[in-house]
């Protein structure tokens, strides 16, 4: 997993407390596989990063502007509001976090794609079609999570090497970890829920209009519209070759829009007034 750790200050040379403290909760995350990169202003205009390399896989840094932190920190303390707060403000700084979320957070040029289904033979029907026409064609890792789907490697050689997690007990880590949601569903009825659990976790979603049934939404910016197995392949290929954000605002737009909760209330509301 990469974790972003923001500091409000550049963490070497290390000296004081909170430096110590901090590098040695990331030394522990390291040690656990994870890939840590540091974002942080520095008071200097060439701070030790080869120094902070060693322990960080990536750095990313902004020059703090002493003179614009005293400002800040005086007109926050006037205001009544910690100097602290006024003091670490910084324009600059954020705009460095937009950027490296935007350039860290990309979908995988080996993508994970998630197939989310119980055993119930529209999911088997779709996944197996999906590992049969489309998986040979792409450079991608499929993981299937769903009660029973176990099953599958049981009565089809072609699961042997593909990752299933049956019964998970929690869902969240699963929709979070994947670049991609692919939804081959061809037959059913209704709106299917997982297309919905999508939505709400912001998810890029690759799915053929049973999937996208009855959703209010552009399906191409959700991900794309794939009705066959030429329309998964080209576009999990244009994905691989030209990666896109992991978070898809848009789908998490259309979920607070029309799904959520909130949205859901506001509608009986409107109807009962």
């Amino acid at each position: 997993m990469k974790i972003c750790i923001l500091t409000p200050r550049f963490l070497y040379p290390q000296y004081g407390g909170d430096a110590l403290r901090i590098n040695e909760i990331v030394r522990h995350l390291k040690e656990q596989g994870h890939t840590l990169i540091l974002v942080s202003p520095s008071d200097e205009t060439e701070p030790p990063i080869e120094q902070a390399h060693e322990l960080y896989n990536k750095v990313y840094f902004v020059k703090r502007n002493r003179v614009t932190s005293l400002v800040m920190g005086i007109k926050h303390f006037i205001c009544g509001k910690p100097i602290q707060c006024g003091y670490y403000y910084s324009n600059s700084y954020r705009e460095l976090l937009k950027k490296v979320i935007d350039k860290e957070s990309l979908t995988s040029t080996q993508p994970l794609c998630l197939f989310i289904g119980s055993y119930f033979p529209p999911n088997v029907q779709g996944i197996e079609w999906f590992v049969k026409n489309v998986l040979p064609h792409v450079n991608i890792r499929l993981k299937i999570v769903g009660k029973g789907m176990a099953k599958l490697k049981e009565h089809n050689p072609l699961f042997n090497d593909i990752e299933i997690v049956s019964d998970a007990p929690d869902m969240q880590p699963h929709f979070l970890d994947a670049d991609f949601i692919v939804l081959p569903i061809f037959t059913g009825s209704g709106m299917k829920v997982k297309t919905c659990e999508s939505l709400m976790y912001g998810r890029n979603i690759l799915g053929t209009d049973e999937a996208f049934e009855g959703y209010n939404l552009d399906a191409e910016k959700a991900g794309g519209r794939c009705n066959n197995e030429k329309d998964f392949i080209n576009h999990l290929n244009k994905y691989i070759q030209s990666p896109i954000p992991r978070f898809n605002s848009y789908s998490r737009h259309i979920y607070e829009q029309f799904y959520s909760e909130e949205a859901s209330v506001k509608a009986f509301e409107e109807v009962f007034q």
